[in-house]
């Protein structure tokens, strides 16, 4: 059963009445895919992150993933994820809770992968959201450890790394 743990650095723009800010978030992932085989893989995972001066969100996620018919070009995965969120402000306290559903795509090339993913509008977030990411893996290597970067909507930056365990 694959066991996969990563860290990331993220940049975060907030702007509304004050003038816009950049804050950097700290973020921890834990994922075991309890089903994988050659057609579907069914993922859980959790996060926590947390974000200077706004607060922390820790994250369950479980997700399903289709595998895509092996072609010359790439190979990957088509799915859907499911968001559970909490979230605790930095200042007052305020505890938040919401879910919301979302899309994904691995498609892999070599050692490079594409995951672009689109978050559907829901109460918790207030609006639909999209990432890219692009990863290189280092497959030669024990652990089979991965660079990660990514950008998504308003001005959100991320720069991180996994590794798997078997």
């Amino acid at each position: 059963m694959p066991v996969a743990f990563s860290g990331t650095l993220s940049n975060h723009r907030f702007s509304g009445i004050a003038p816009a800010q950049n804050k950097i978030a700290m973020q921890l992932d834990g994922e075991v895919d309890p089903i994988s085989n050659d057609k579907y893989v069914l993922a859980l995972s959790g996060e926590m992150q947390n974000t200077a001066d706004i607060g922390t969100l820790w994250e369950l996620a479980p997700e399903f993933d289709w595998m895509l018919p092996k072609n010359d070009m790439f190979t990957g995965a088509v799915g859907a994820i499911a968001y559970m969120d909490r979230f605790n402000a930095a200042v007052g306290g305020l505890t938040t809770r919401g879910r919301t559903l979302g899309a994904v795509a691995y498609l892999n090339r070599g050692e490079w992968n594409f995951i672009p993913e689109y978050d559907f509008n829901s109460n918790w977030t207030g609006g639909d959201n999209f990432s890219i990411k692009v990863s290189k893996s280092f497959a030669k290597m024990n652990r089979d450890p991965r660079v990660i970067v990514g950008a998504a909507k308003h001005n959100s930056f991320v720069a991180g790394v996994r590794m798997t365990l078997h």
